[in-house]
């Protein structure tokens, strides 16, 4: 009876710690940035810096992959405390770079980077009202070129 009592003791205290954990957010989900080369053509390495919303200032730079083949893919994982910011550096075997990235992730977000040969492209699935994904695709190459309006020469 004893050994009973020291198990479901033992069995409360654990559950009772991990329900306390989750509470103070010790099990952050976990924000993804998936990279794919789509450019038919392979690349040398991918350079990431990120950084936290609170000063702005370099979290962290990393070579994320290196040899990178057409249509392959690359996942990378980091933990936020709330909203983040990244930009991709992307060296092709040819010496060319492109740079950019959707900039922008939260918390247990999932961001799609798909690496063209002079563009990136992301997309960022968001949840709006009623259940409605909102998942458009859009060119987040930096520094973006000057677009000019048809009426302006």
């Amino acid at each position: 009876m004893l050994r009973i009592r020291a198990l479901l003791l033992i069995a409360l205290s654990f559950l009772s710690g991990a329900f306390a954990a989750g509470a103070y957010e010790w099990l952050a989900p976990i924000t993804t940035v998936k990279i794919t080369n789509v450019s038919g053509k392979p690349i040398r390495h991918i350079d990431i810096e990120h950084r936290g919303m609170n000063d702005g200032s370099v979290e962290g730079s990393s070579r994320i992959a290196l040899g990178l083949q057409p249509d392959q893919q690359v996942t990378f994982k980091l933990i936020t405390e709330s909203e983040a910011g990244y930009r991709l550096n992307v060296t092709f075997e040819d010496g060319t770079t492109v740079n950019g990235g959707s900039g922008y992730t939260s918390r247990g977000a999932t961001t799609l980077e798909s690496i063209g040969i002079q563009e990136i492209t992301s997309q960022a699935p968001m949840a709006l009202t009623f259940g409605l994904l909102y998942e458009e695709a859009r060119v987040t190459t930096w520094p973006r070129p000057l677009r000019r309006r048809a009426d302006h020469p």
